[in-house]
């Protein structure tokens, strides 16, 4: 098992994730990876039993597998390699909502808690995520 890291860069700054996941899913299709699993840093709440449990999900359908809590989780997902030129083609668009995406292409959600997958942005997230 490579234990190594690859930092992979978004190739167009400041356009949201969809630039980033498609870098990631390129870099992944040329080592012939099947997926990319996508964590967010500001979801500090999620344990290893939530990410064993999407990964579950994904390996039984290898479909795009995304998080569902009180809405679809974008950014805690697993985006199979094949989705990769579909993404591109929604950036040549302009259309870069990954949530938009996802309502129009084939996925399934897994259910998380509202706590798992709550946003910790700023200070005032913390303090009212420990309460």
């Amino acid at each position: 098992v490579d234990h190594s890291f690859h930092v992979i860069n978004d190739e167009v700054d400041h356009q949201g994730p969809i630039h980033g996941i498609v870098a990631s899913l390129r870099f992944a299709k040329a080592e012939s990876y099947d997926a990319c699993f996508f964590t967010p840093v500001d979801m500090p709440n999620l344990t290893s039993d939530d990410l064993m449990r999407i990964t579950d999900c994904w390996q039984e359908s290898d479909t795009l597998t995304v998080a569902m809590s009180d809405r679809i989780e974008p950014l805690f997902a697993i985006y199979p390699v094949a989705v990769v030129e579909e993404l591109e083609q929604c950036i040549e668009r302009d259309n870069r909502s990954l949530m938009r995406w996802i309502k129009s292409t084939k996925h399934q959600t897994v259910a998380f808690s509202k706590t798992a997958c709550r946003n910790i942005n700023t200070p005032t997230d913390l303090k009212s995520n420990s309460q």
